[in-house]
């Protein structure tokens, strides 16, 4: 008849408009309907509304593009959510699980996420799930719930994970998995595939060219070959020696493509209405280095050699506690973490510039300023204390115009005033200031005149910290600072 057989999809299938009108009287009402579903899902891609039920805790609630984004999750068992960076690709994943309420979840993500995923589960779930963090060192043992697990432990853990017989997966950033023949994607494919409920997440799912996103949509029920889909997207041509890809093309038709069977993408200048000016968040990142050094200093200020962590935790929970003898004392641990967590950071910070053209990073101590533009210096400007005024004009200038400087590194005082860095609306302190309008200072320096996008904050610290129990205060400070004046 004309059908090819797909050995991945196991199914037959047809791209042939004569052969589906000779066939269709034999067809269930369902593939009858096919065409009517992709229009829908078209549509339903583009959407900034839903009024659909979702359960939510009482102190949260959906910004209504979030609920469409569940809405299209709860129309498409296998769905990729393409939002841009910044609009709640996790909250939207997790609401999912609030609607169907599933039994054994698995979430795959970078390993310096896995403690963001478990505290946003706490935070956004209704329902009480058991969540465990799966380490490369752990034994392997789970029974229900949610595992939180990284992309580079799955070639480990992949006969257990994939008997664990998961109801709904959840893979953040899964362009990591776009090249099929790496160790953690091969696993990856081989996890997932029976799998019935998919929400995968990323906001650049082609990072560099379309045939990156082949295997990624080929997991989600694209069916054509990827000969065909190299053919049709990625402007193929013979070089003398063999077939090689060229200028992409076709790239509209792709687009609607996946827009009618599993894509949902929208920008934020599509929801700016829905959108606060700025978004905090707070992201974790796990280093024992820095918790015992820091854990030492309070037991050697409180005298207590025994003190527990719940003690500890107590203590450094209440900021009235901290006295200025013991913050003199805790700046200079403070100082040394910030030093310590770097690697972590610079993770962070190059993940994020595969998402955004431009970002700025603030920190306190020039020792840090000063690693942070090592690690970056071809692409990034420095602007701290010992910066003349005219480097610092210069400085900035240069983030603001030139597209090939895309980080602006400065220490949350010297860059605090006077500037503007409306290039980027993405900003990463990794460390802060004990003063939260110091910090809002700095904030500021991309919200203002001329910046057309909401601004993304984000905070890096080490998990159950004094920074961390800071970003908290400094959060909801700000929080109560904007309903009594914004």
């Amino acid at each position: 008849l004309g059908f090819k057989w797909d050995a991945e999809v196991k199914c037959w299938y047809t791209n042939d408009k004569k052969i589906i009108k000779k066939v269709k009287n034999y067809c269930e009402a369902d593939f009858l309907n096919i065409k009517e579903k992709l229009k829908e899902n078209f549509q339903l891609s583009f959407a900034t509304d839903s009024n659909i039920n979702i359960p939510v805790r009482d102190d949260l609630s959906y910004l209504s593009f979030q609920k469409a984004g569940i809405d299209f999750l709860n129309r498409n068992s296998q769905a990729l959510i393409g939002d841009e960076m910044g609009l709640g690709k996790t909250i939207q994943a997790l609401g999912f699980i609030n609607l169907k309420s599933f039994k054994n979840l698995l979430i795959i993500t970078n390993a310096s996420l896995k403690i963001n995923w478990k505290k946003e589960s706490e935070k956004w779930l209704v329902n009480n799930y058991d969540i465990n963090i799966l380490q490369s060192s752990d034994k392997y043992e789970f029974a229900s719930g949610i595992l939180i697990v990284n992309y580079d432990i799955l070639k480990k853990f992949e006969k257990q994970l994939i008997k664990s017989k998961f109801d709904y997966v959840i893979a953040d950033e899964v362009h990591y998995v776009k090249n099929k023949s790496t160790q953690r994607s091969s696993s990856f494919y081989k996890i997932v595939k029976d799998i019935q409920y998919k929400a995968y997440l990323s906001g650049t799912p082609i990072v560099d060219k379309p045939a990156q996103l082949y295997h990624i949509i080929k997991s989600l029920g694209y069916n054509e070959s990827i000969s065909s889909y190299r053919n049709m997207y990625c402007g193929m041509y013979w070089n003398g020696f063999a077939m090689v890809e060229g200028t992409p093309t076709n790239l509209d038709h792709l687009q609607a493509k996946l827009r009618s069977r599993f894509m949902i993408r929208r920008l934020k200048k599509d929801v700016l209405h829905d959108l606060p000016d700025k978004m905090r968040q707070i992201i974790y990142v796990e280093d024992k280095t820095c918790l015992k050094t820091e854990k030492e200093t309070v037991s050697q200020y409180l005298h207590n050699d025994n003190l527990s962590d719940e003690d500890y935790n107590n203590f450094i929970g209440g900021l009235s506690n901290f006295t200025p003898g013991f913050i003199g004392l805790i700046s200079k641990i403070r100082k040394e973490n910030a030093l310590l967590k770097l690697p972590f950071c610079f993770n962070i910070i190059k993940e994020t510039l595969e998402s955004k053209d431009k970002i700025v990073i603030f920190a306190h101590h020039k020792e840090v300023v000063d690693r942070l533009m090592e690690e970056f210096k071809d692409i990034a400007v420095k602007l701290d204390g010992s910066t003349s005024m005219e480097d610092r004009q210069k400085a900035v200038d240069k983030f603001q115009n030139d597209p090939k400087t895309r980080i602006f590194v400065g220490s949350i005082l010297a860059s605090g005033t006077g500037i503007t860095l409306t290039a980027s609306d993405h900003c990463i302190f990794v460390e802060m200031d004990w003063t939260p309008s110091n910090m809002r200072q700095a904030e500021d320096r991309l919200h203002r005149i001329g910046q057309k996008s909401n601004v993304t904050i984000q905070y890096i610290v080490v998990d159950n910290s004094i920074d961390s129990m800071i970003a908290k205060k400094l959060v909801k400070k700000e929080d109560v600072f904007n309903k009594i004046f914004n």
